[in-house]
């Protein structure tokens, strides 16, 4: 009976011991908090910068823009941090042209770009609402004519204005370029969705890219003519001042060109601007 008694006691005073214990082991793990959207976890614990290293290798952020952007503004609260994003800013334009030179006359209407600015990026963002972003990006424009002139280079690749063959029907010509883009854009962005973005681009071309042409189509004498040259001398590195407003995903944006789209020494000056609807950035 009394060796009974002293293994109770000795039992009630080790259960005794233990409770201390087990109580700061569950305040322990009661007080790291979590909070989860898209994929991307934040916690107050100790443990936090190796999870984020883990989760954004570098210090950098892999997750796409728009993905983010469809799921809400509270996703993650940034602070200067560095992120890279893949795949936004897609923009559909109609291009015009100022200060050109006599007979010269672009159809704004038919003058098309497609440019993709943002098809990589690298963004330093302030919070959730502030970013500058550096891009990497490509641009296709055409520069249509459908009056009764057309674009004509000779061997030596000079670019002239010269007027179609007498009792010709004009379709187009048009100057067509390609270029790779680096935009540095400042972001500003409200919580209900609507942001706008400035600043400046650079503009790369290759003179002798089989992508830089002129094509020029006609009918004559009930038979269709077209001519194509290509290797044109664009300027080869422009800035551009480029701008947008947008509401959630969706919005509006011009690029203006003041440096001559050609190579002066090749043909004739002007500069360009584009107005149009972008796609997938904020």
């Amino acid at each position: 009976m009394k060796k009974n008694t002293m293994r109770a006691i000795l039992c009630a005073m080790t259960m005794l011991a233990g409770v201390p214990a087990m109580a700061q082991e569950t305040e322990m793990i009661n007080t790291t908090k979590y909070t989860v959207g898209v994929g991307i976890a934040k916690h107050s614990s100790s443990e936090d910068s190796l999870y984020h290293e883990e989760r954004n290798p570098g210090g950098f952020d892999f997750s796409l823009s728009y993905l983010r952007e469809k799921w809400g503004s509270n996703v993650k609260e940034y602070k200067n941090e560095f992120t890279l994003e893949v795949g936004g800013n897609i923009g559909i334009g109609f291009t015009g042209t100022t200060s050109t030179p006599a007979g010269m006359s672009t159809n704004m209407g038919s003058s098309i770009e497609v440019d993709w600015s943002n098809l990589v990026g690298v963004n330093l963002r302030f919070n959730k609402n502030n970013k500058i972003g550096l891009g990497f990006g490509l641009l296709w424009r055409n520069y249509r004519m459908t009056n009764q002139t057309q674009f004509v280079q000779d061997d030596n690749g000079q670019i002239e204005l010269a007027s179609y063959p007498t009792g010709a029907n004009p379709k187009f010509s048009r100057l067509h370029s390609f270029n790779l883009t680096m935009p540095l854009l400042y972001t500003h962005r409200w919580n209900n969705g609507w942001a706008i973005t400035a600043g400046p681009e650079l503009c790369f071309k290759t003179n002798k890219d089989k992508y830089n042409s002129i094509k020029t189509r006609y009918e004559l004498n009930g038979e269709k003519y077209k001519d194509i040259s290509k290797g044109v001398h664009f300027n080869p590195v422009t800035v551009n001042v480029l701008a947008s407003v947008m509401y959630k995903s969706v919005g509006i944006y011009a690029r203006y060109s003041p440096m001559n789209v050609l190579n002066s020494d090749f043909g004739p000056s002007f500069q360009s601007f584009t107005v149009g609807i972008r796609l997938l950035g904020w």
